[in-house]
């Protein structure tokens, strides 16, 4: 193994100092890289070899200098520390290499068009010699869609290209993340495979002069259940965002709420849709009720003659109802079959509260001056107990059909 950890650490070194060397098949960029573009990249390689063992902990640095129309010369600065054994030592390397322009590097993507999600992206490598192996540091990266990514540089929509190759008694899984508007690597993360043993080697920004552009987070669940964000249905929920819902003040307020609680745990959600179809086939069935009611209230957002304010607070009670109704009603409607008086006392609280929070919310958005903190915590209460009183409604409904559906049954066996 100790032979194998020496591999790995050389192609993890060489990946990162010489990110040159494997590119992907593309057009040229006008807009990454530029010069002095900074990228500072905090570096984790845990186990660089078993014995004796070693680590190292630290930065990499890329600045981009001289650019021609083929090529740039970039300086490399590696700082950190070196640990072996019971010894540490400090390590700072820097040199000067030369990347291509007019193809897209292990550092970015091209700027145009879509990655292909259905199919692969090549990356071609140079050969390499190590420990007397020959490897060539290439093969097919499968764009898997948009992943968002937090790192001390920001918060980016990142997407994300997997690969997964042998070595010897290796079993290497590459995950690369590209921002989706600069194209430039964000994130990546190598784990190494060898019997029960697994290390993790990872190379995240942390520091950048790359101008960042304001982005809209991505659908997880449904980019991943329709396999593209290009997808008609996808655009249908990424429109009632960006069109309706951003363009208020309440509105951005309320999805900085939603998002902080969306993007908890769709990421898991949307990466086990891609390993499992059946899971995926299933979330794309249960997205069609929420689209076509989403489509239902952006016709009552247009037609109500008043402010934008207000056309989204009854649009969104609307919506979360109807949302209430086909989702929650069914869980209640099982869940208090057998205590009615609850189910009533439910439906009541959420209705009355629904009255108060949106009397405030109104209230808070006409004067202007209302914090948009608590905006989004007046919003997020509205829209949940508008959604519980529209499921409790709808599960007494239910119960109600059910009831005298069974009365006219036992009636009809009596006449009998």
């Amino acid at each position: 193994m100790g032979g194998g950890g020496l591999k790995v650490s050389a192609a993890v070194l060489i990946l990162i100092g010489l990110a040159m060397a494997s590119s992907l098949k593309a057009s040229s960029s006008n807009d990454v890289p530029f010069k002095d573009l900074r990228l500072l990249y905090d570096l984790n390689l845990p186990i660089l070899t078993l014995s004796p063992p070693s680590s190292f902990k630290g930065t990499v640095e890329f600045t981009f200098m001289n650019l021609s129309s083929d090529s740039a010369s970039v300086k490399v600065i590696l700082d950190g520390e070196l640990i072996a054994g019971a010894e540490s030592r400090d390590v700072k390397m820097n040199g000067t290499v030369t990347i291509p322009i007019g193809v897209n590097t292990l550092l970015y993507l091209k700027p145009n068009g879509e990655p292909g999600f259905e199919g692969g992206a090549e990356i071609i490598g140079l050969p390499l010699d190590l420990d007397g192996y020959q490897i060539f540091l290439g093969g097919i990266f499968r764009c898997e869609g948009e992943i968002p990514i937090v790192t001390p540089a920001g918060r980016f929509t990142t997407y994300r290209f997997r690969n997964e190759t042998s070595i010897s008694n290796l079993v290497l899984e590459t995950s690369l993340h590209y921002d989706k508007y600069s194209r430039v690597m964000i994130y990546a993360e190598l784990k190494a495979r060898s019997g029960f043993h697994t290390y993790s080697y990872t190379m995240k920004l942390v520091e950048t002069n790359m101008p960042q552009e304001a982005q809209p987070s991505p659908c997880l669940i449904a980019t991943a259940a329709y396999a593209s964000p290009m997808d008609p249905k996808v655009q249908e929920l990424r429109s009632f965002r960006d069109d309706i819902v951003l363009k208020t003040r309440l509105g951005s307020a309320f999805m900085e709420c939603f998002n902080a609680w969306y993007y908890s745990f769709s990421p898991y959600i949307a990466e086990a849709e891609r390993r499992c179809e059946p899971l995926r086939l299933g979330l794309r069935t249960i997205l069609i009720p929420l689209i076509e009611i989403l489509k239902v209230s952006r016709h009552i957002y247009g037609a109500v003659p008043s402010t934008l304010e207000l056309n989204l607070i009854l649009m969104g009670l609307t919506a979360s109802a109807m949302i209430g109704a086909v989702y929650l009603s069914p869980i209640l409607a099982l869940t208090l079959h057998r205590r009615r008086g609850v189910g009533r006392g439910v439906s009541k609280a959420a209705a009355y509260l629904t009255v108060f929070s949106t009397i405030c919310l109104t209230a808070g958005a006409a004067t202007g001056r209302t914090p948009t903190p608590w905006l989004g915590i007046l919003s997020s209460i509205t829209v949940i107990s508008s959604l519980t009183a529209g499921g409790a409604l709808a599960a007494e409904a239910a119960l109600l059909v059910v009831d005298k559906s069974i009365g006219d049954s036992r009636e009809y066996r009596c006449d009998s």
